[in-house]
């Protein structure tokens, strides 16, 4: 059992049960107990002690508010929506890899044809049928990495595992660049579509923003660049 002990002024989880000593009960999970005579170490100690009496508690964290009587805050951190998202993705990690029986793909061989593909259709020089074909292609890719095969299935030092993962986050990464390639109808910078060789400002001073929805394609959506001291020119040399 391990009892955090924070500082902040206030918290705005509202998972958290109120507490307080000085003569108001102190609510302890379905508990509840007289803290009108106790200090703030016996009132610490009491805590700690109906905290390690419960079974089902890990890691517990006490925020005390503003002043020397000022209220407690209690809470199991497993409540916090950072940890059930942490818990999420572990799960869905052992899932779809560490438990997953079965597979015919290869995790090098799916990332060399991504290289590949990605050299061919998004290098420098761009074009609405090389990005088109590059966008089938990454798919197709996606659907293969869903069948990779890992052989090593432990929790500790797994570089097979990390091996995956980060080809995962790539896949995710190329499928966005190529995506937001083909949308952007103009060159600028290392973007030099051949099919739209000049630079459109009136359309395209833009920020790119993609988001990862339930659909298989990024969702595209943009944000107006911000000009401050300098403003934009064409390149002349």
């Amino acid at each position: 059992m391990t009892v955090l002990l924070n500082r902040r002024a206030e918290i705005t989880l509202d998972v958290y049960e109120k507490v307080a000593w000085g003569g108001e009960a102190v609510g302890i999970g379905k508990e509840a107990v007289s803290a009108m005579d106790l200090s703030h170490d016996a009132f610490m100690k009491m805590v700690a002690e109906r905290l390690a009496a419960d079974p089902a508690a890990q890691i517990y964290a006490i925020t005390f508010g503003p002043g020397d009587a000022g209220g407690c805050f209690l809470a199991a951190v497993g409540s916090n929506p950072v940890d059930a998202l942490l818990a999420d993705e572990t799960r869905r990690i052992e899932a779809s890899f560490l438990d997953k029986k079965g597979g015919d793909e290869r995790i090098g061989t799916i990332r060399e044809e991504m290289q590949h593909d990605m050299d061919a259709g998004a290098g420098v020089f761009r074009t609405r049928e090389g990005l088109e074909k590059l966008t089938r292609q990454l798919g197709s890719l996606r659907d293969r990495f869903e069948r990779i095969k890992i052989e090593d299935s432990s929790r500790t030092f797994n570089t097979e595992l990390m091996a995956a993962l980060e080809l995962d986050f790539m896949l995710e990464v190329s499928e966005t660049i190529a995506h937001s390639a083909l949308a952007r109808e103009e060159s600028r910078g290392a973007h030099a579509r051949r099919d739209f060789p000049e630079r459109n400002d009136g359309k395209w001073l833009k920020h790119t923003i993609a988001f990862r929805g339930d659909g298989a394609l990024p969702r595209l959506e943009y944000r107006d660049v911000r000009i401050t001291n300098f403003e934009p020119q064409a390149r002349t040399y």
